[in-house]
């Protein structure tokens, strides 16, 4: 009887022990999930991920050799892990909108944009300013190329005073708009005689008809 009495006593000593030891090991483990949680914040926020590069390695290897607490903790691990890959692909994202915005890219910067939505980042400063940049030079180049498409061919339909003065508000170089300004001098009246003609075809008015015919010979 009084071996069992022991015996008894013993297995609930070793049955605290244990439980003690899972629970040390488990609080352990949750310092250590909080220590993962602290360095993403800290990588998200400083855009520096060598904190949680270098915890992600020390915490692998500290699994290795803690087999009770290694499941638990190498979930929260690969967690971090996917969490550090998503940040270096933001890095590189930012590098390369940066080199784009530079050597004005403006395909690379399209791509840019579409990685940026993939990546679920479009709310950084960074994009933002990037779409902003890629609109600016976008609406340039339009207005341009539909200046340059009035230099090739007059006949084009275009409002030329307010293409140029679109143009002086986005900063395109003045000696191309003194040279549009020339070349629209020259041939406005033919341009609105030819508009007007326009308008009274497309709207069956005889009046703006008659208008345009008498412009137009006036002109030529």
């Amino acid at each position: 009887e009084e071996r069992a009495k022991f015996e008894l006593e013993a297995s609930v000593c070793i049955q605290s022990i244990a439980r003690m030891r899972y629970a040390a090991k488990q609080v352990r483990t949750l310092n250590d999930t909080r220590a993962l949680q602290r360095a993403e914040l800290e990588a998200e926020a400083s855009r520096d991920v060598t904190v949680l590069r270098n915890l992600i390695d020390t915490l692998k290897a500290k699994a290795q050799t803690d087999p009770v607490a290694s499941s638990m903790l190498m979930v929260r691990v690969k967690r971090s892990e996917q969490r550090l890959s998503e940040l270096l692909d933001v890095q590189e994202l930012l590098y390369t909108i940066q080199e784009a915005m530079e050597n004005v890219d403006l395909d690379e910067l399209a791509e840019c944009l579409k990685r940026a939505a993939t990546l679920r980042v479009t709310n950084l400063p960074e994009v933002r300013d990037a779409k902003s940049h890629w609109g600016a030079i976008q609406n340039k180049r339009d207005v341009m190329d539909r200046l340059t498409n009035f230099l090739r061919d007059e006949s084009v339909d275009e409002d030329v005073p307010r293409l140029v003065e679109e143009a002086r508000r986005l900063g395109i170089k003045g000696d191309f708009l003194d040279h549009i300004n020339t070349v629209y001098d020259e041939v406005k009246d033919r341009l609105e005689a030819r508009n007007t003609l326009r308008r009274g075809v497309e709207f069956v008015d005889p009046s703006r008809l008659r208008v345009g015919i008498e412009h137009m010979r006036e002109v030529l």
